[in-house]
């Protein structure tokens, strides 16, 4: 069994060390966090002392389309495992894969593939499980979801769904205002899905409605959702304002303001927010053209927008959204760290992830004070070394 020790200051939930200190490793779990007088273990250890580096939590993202030029969609072993990789590369140790509006024979490839990756998938950041994003979605917000595979809700095909995920589609993002949305909500709810909301035009009351079915989530808050105007607060101002909500945003600095991710965090508290990354193929990548859901996608200084402007996903990494939460948005490194690993990893009940303590997964990110990845390891094992 690998014993590995980490020396570099700790990001703690509340805190960062102001001194180094340790992190003991042994397989897959973390056995000791705290200051070297107090560690007493015994043994070879392999040490890695990265000095004035932060020693961070794994961070976990929500929403991954692709990375390193493969998509979800793409729906093959090889893809997967290229997205993965290149995720490891930017910080992230875990990830939900998500599908995009597509022919139903598509996506249910497409969460088949994901289910046996969950299994099988070694070598990069760990696959948690699918987000189901689309194909119930409003035409009026569809953002860069093709129009034409867009679809009433329907349960048959939702159960369809939740079959070729086998056990692994963990989220799903849905419009609450159209037609069946209640019931759906309610089914996936039972069937234990985090139920988001996203590409929605949904009113205030209809917002209000479906969290009593067990709506929980907002998907990249701000974007693709009827916007708030003081006398009617629509699908931002009932995220802003309904306590049942958990909001995600995506931080690079093109789908929203900074000032305005301070005020969504004021507004909610930094624990019922989440960073995104919503990348696309072309994370990792340089830029040019690449496609997403059936449509081309223009990359031009990291920016990815459909022929008309759209914006269409991100090439973000989890790295840098933590980069911008605290040097341009003003957030602690706690703080931003909790949005990008604590938070998400407790929405979804992976109560070993998210936190670095005894007993927990050996789910580490090290960030220089540049917030450049140094190293990330997945279940103990190193994935990614900077220069390695």
């Amino acid at each position: 069994m690998s014993k590995i020790l980490f020396k570099g200051h700790i990001v703690y939930p509340d805190h960062v060390s102001e001194s180094p200190e340790l992190i003991a490793v042994e397989g897959g779990t973390i056995t000791f966090v705290g200051r070297s007088e107090e560690f007493h273990c015994s043994g070879d250890y392999t040490v890695y002392d990265f000095g004035t580096a932060y020693v961070c939590p794994g961070f976990v993202d929500l929403h991954v389309h692709g990375s390193g030029g493969a998509d979800v969609m793409d729906g093959t072993p090889e893809a997967l495992h290229t997205i993965a990789e290149a995720l490891a590369r930017g910080g992230t140790t875990s990830f939900l894969a998500a599908t995009m509006s597509a022919p139903k024979g598509s996506i249910e490839d497409a969460l088949n593939n994901v289910a046996d990756a969950t299994r099988q998938i070694s070598g990069g950041a760990r696959i948690l499980g699918a987000h189901l994003e689309g194909p119930f979605l409003n035409r009026e917000k569809r953002g860069a979801q093709k129009e034409e595979c867009l679809r009433p809700l329907d349960t048959n095909e939702f159960e369809a769904y939740l079959n070729a995920a086998k056990g692994t589609l963990k989220m799903i993002t849905l419009a609450p205002e159209l037609p069946g949305a209640i019931d759906l909500i309610k089914y996936a709810k039972a069937r234990g899905l985090v139920v988001s909301m996203g590409h929605t035009a949904a009113s205030f009351d209809q917002v209000r409605e479906a969290c009593r079915a067990g709506l929980s989530h907002v998907t990249h808050m701000f974007n693709a959702m009827s916007s708030m105007h003081h006398r009617d607060p629509g699908a931002v101002g009932a995220a802003l304002g309904l306590d049942e909500l958990v909001v995600d945003i995506i931080p690079d600095g093109y789908h929203i303001h900074p000032e305005i991710i301070k005020i969504a965090v004021q507004a909610k508290g930094v624990d019922n927010v989440c960073a995104i990354t919503d990348c696309i193929r072309a994370g990792c990548m340089d830029d040019g053209e690449y496609g997403l859901g059936g449509q081309r996608v223009h990359v031009r200084a990291g920016t990815a927008c459909l022929q008309d402007g759209t914006l269409a996903g991100s090439t973000l990494s989890m790295s840098r959204a933590v980069k911008m939460l605290v040097e341009t948005v003003g957030l602690s490194i706690g703080e931003a760290v909790k949005m990008a690993a604590t938070n998400p990893a407790r929405i979804l009940g992976f109560g070993s992830k998210g936190r670095l303590r005894p007993a927990m997964d050996a789910d580490i990110t090290v960030v220089d004070r540049n917030f450049g990845v140094l190293m990330t390891m997945v279940g103990g094992q190193v994935v990614y070394s900077r220069g390695e």
